[in-house]
């Protein structure tokens, strides 16, 4: 266990790191008044693409055998390198189609790094006199962490409640394909009366 715990620690810092650096592409896939629409579009996509990886990884681990696979376990096993695959493939047409503005190089990694310390400070000390936006900022990290919390222990939590596990599994299916078209809707919301009030909205709801 303390393996697998280093690893999954790993690859969720990992996975957090990566979705800085896709998040920040927005800026430059998107003009300022499509933004809302295609940071949704991304969001609906890929609740679509793991909605339709996570229904065949259940089928997998359902009948195994029919995937030519000795039992459920190893379903397990090898429905995490089928999520790597598919990662991987869909990275491909960002890779080759996205072009970013040119970034000043000569600079080593330990430089950069460093200087994304320094620029981090920076942007700290800014912040004292930007009210707003250190309001948003911990109001976003208070409001995402309760999200985050939500998507990680929900299938801890009903089954602490006494669901079976069918049922679970098809609670998340239900959630990956309705969040669908529901990141579509709201982000047609917040291109007709703002972000801010489809977030107020959402948490309405």
């Amino acid at each position: 266990w303390p393996l697998a715990i280093t690893a999954y620690v790993l690859a969720g810092i990992g996975f957090a790191g990566g979705n800085i650096f896709y998040d920040a592409l927005l800026v430059d896939v998107a003009d300022k008044g499509r933004r809302d629409f295609v940071s949704a579009f991304g969001f609906a996509t890929g609740y679509l693409g793991g909605g339709i990886l996570l229904a065949l990884n259940v089928l997998m681990t359902v009948r195994p055998t029919a995937f030519g696979l000795a039992n459920a376990s190893a379903a397990v096993r090898v429905s995490f390198l089928t999520v790597a695959v598919w990662w991987a493939l869909f990275s491909i047409p960002l890779f080759l189609f996205v072009k970013e503005p040119a970034v000043a190089s000569g600079r080593s990694a330990l430089g950069a790094v460093s200087a994304g310390f320094r620029q981090l400070g920076k942007t700290f000390r800014q912040l004292r006199k930007l009210r707003s936006v250190w309001i948003f900022l911990l109001g976003y990290w208070l409001y995402i962490d309760g999200v985050d919390t939500i998507m990680r222990m929900a299938v801890d939590f009903g089954m602490n409640l006494g669901f079976d596990p069918g049922s679970l599994i098809t609670a998340l299916l239900i959630t990956q394909f309705i969040g669908f078209p529901a990141a579509l809707a709201f982000g047609k919301i917040g291109e007709r009366i703002g972000a801010k009030r489809g977030i107020l909205i959402g948490l309405g709801v």
